[in-house]
């Protein structure tokens, strides 16, 4: 939808391996079908328009920072280190068995919830990022509601494959 002509999803088949594609391939047709795409060359390009700024970028992190961050249900996690190799900000470090969060360095991205192969990690006041993704996206980009892509729990993306 950003207009490239081609996608890389390595990690994808690293940890799922080459009998994900059936189900990669799928996926994306179910989601043209539901939205009334034939092709993807008619995908290509059609959210650029509807990209925020950096004024509005700053304004939802501003709002987001410290707040949506990453928490660790203590008796769920069984020190695996996932979460601590996933953590791009080196928000979170595995000590004595349990997965531990820098709240100051934690960004929210979710990337450790949708890793967590025990889901012993979600992200707290979630509902604000989704609150705020929400009216942004109805003030700024109708289409994303009809697309589909406003903003999510993490965890849902995890459930889905699992499911597959």
């Amino acid at each position: 939808m950003y207009g490239a002509s081609s996608v890389q999803a390595q990690t994808l088949f690293v940890r799922k391996g080459a009998k994900i594609i059936p189900e990669f391939k799928q996926a994306m047709l179910d989601y043209m079908e539901r939205h009334g795409f034939n092709t993807i060359d008619e995908m290509k390009g059609i959210i650029i328009p509807q990209i925020m700024s950096t004024d509005q970028i700053i304004n939802v992190y501003d709002q987001t920072k410290g707040v949506v961050i990453a928490e660790v249900d203590n008796s769920k996690c069984n020190g695996c280190g996932v979460c601590e190799d996933t953590c791009y900000y080196d928000a979170i470090s595995v000590k004595d068995g349990m997965a531990m969060v820098d709240d100051e360095l934690c960004q929210g991205c979710g990337a450790c919830v949708m890793n967590c192969p025990v889901e012993a990690v979600s992200l707290r006041n979630l509902d604000l990022l989704i609150e705020l993704g929400r009216q942004w996206a109805e003030q700024y980009a109708p289409h994303f509601v009809e697309l589909g892509t406003v903003a999510y729990d993490p965890r849902d993306v995890k459930k889905y494959w699992q499911k597959q």
